[in-house]
């Protein structure tokens, strides 16, 4: 098909549409980027909500309400837990809700299982008892023994 301009002269308009569509175009094109972008941000901040992270503290002491250092604290059956310091206190964040079991322990200390409401476990006292089956005292005793040929030479004859 030939064209020529004469057969055009009345459609000038239609020129100026096809710029206008390809305008919209490149709007469209805009939206839907920001469209995306708004999607992955709300996307985003639901993840994080929903792993929001719970601060569990408080304080060890033996029977006496003496601080206890160096207490392993944390909940079952997680990762998350902490070690008390030289005023028997600790804190740690965790991603576990709801009602956990949180463990503490120290050497000489009975362990103590105690279950909790984690978002309501902030400057709680935890008071462990001594073990009954502790040492008191360790007995060391030595021997004599042979080193030398003779002693190998008799321990290797059947």
């Amino acid at each position: 098909m030939n064209f020529n301009n004469s057969s055009f002269k009345n459609y000038n308009s239609v020129n100026l549409n096809w710029a206008a569509l390809e305008f919209d175009r490149s709007l469209l094109h805009q939206k839907t980027v920001t469209m995306k972008t708004f999607y992955t941000f709300v996307l985003l901040c639901i993840s994080l909500l929903s792993q929001a992270q719970q601060t569990v503290s408080g304080i060890v002491v033996d029977e006496k309400n003496q601080p206890i250092t160096g207490a392993n604290i944390f909940i079952e059956g997680t990762y998350d837990g902490a070690s008390s310091d030289e005023k028997g206190r600790f804190s740690f964040t965790t991603t576990a809700t709801g009602n956990q079991v949180l463990v503490i322990s120290f050497l000489t200390y009975e362990t103590l299982k105690v279950t909790i409401d984690v978002a309501n476990c902030q400057s709680k006292t935890f008071k462990l008892k001594e073990s009954v089956n502790s040492l008191d005292a360790v007995i060391v005793t030595a021997g004599t023994f042979d080193a030398g040929e003779k002693a190998r030479v008799s321990v290797l004859k059947p």
